[in-house]
């Protein structure tokens, strides 16, 4: 099935955009303008859009390189949100993969002695959104670190759910 763009105005193209990168998660192109624009207009967004970009999101995480930063920190952003206002869609999508996330994605020993970058802040974020950590947890450590920018401690401290 063929979609037809307009590439002069892709965020104004909600349905289509959004049925092109279900199609295509991992296409580069859009996605960050794409999701980005919506993630800055969540409050007026329906329902079932919610639940489109955060299944797109979390394909675009499971399909794809598991270094790239921003689909971490829309994650971030989009759990923070749902856990306020569509708790009941966010548990739909996400308890099934909180467990397995948390052996694949979560893992400890991928957390020890990481170089603190904007991809492992934002994992860490979504990690301790999404699972219980304790206080000995790297990857809690890492959000409580004093390496963190000032850009990156304010990202952890504003979407600490």
């Amino acid at each position: 099935m063929l979609i037809s763009l307009d590439p002069r105005e892709p965020v104004d193209q909600v349905p289509h955009m959004l049925e092109y990168l279900e199609m295509d998660p991992y296409e580069s192109k859009w996605f960050d303008k794409f999701i980005g624009n919506q993630l800055d207009n969540l409050e007026n967004t329906s329902e079932d859009i919610l639940k489109r970009l955060l299944l797109i999101i979390v394909n675009r995480i499971e399909l794809g390189d598991i270094l790239e930063a921003s689909k971490w920190r829309y994650l971030a952003i989009m759990v923070k949100f749902l856990s306020h206002e569509h708790k009941d869609l966010l548990n739909s999508i996400m308890d099934q993969r909180r467990s397995w996330w948390h052996t694949m994605y979560f893992d400890k020993s991928k957390f020890r002695d990481v170089e603190i970058t904007d991809h492992a802040v934002y994992m860490a974020t979504c990690a301790q959104q999404l699972v219980d950590l304790d206080s000995e947890d790297p990857i809690y450590k890492i959000l409580c670190g004093d390496d963190l920018s000032e850009e990156q401690s304010s990202f952890v401290n504003d979407h600490i759910v």
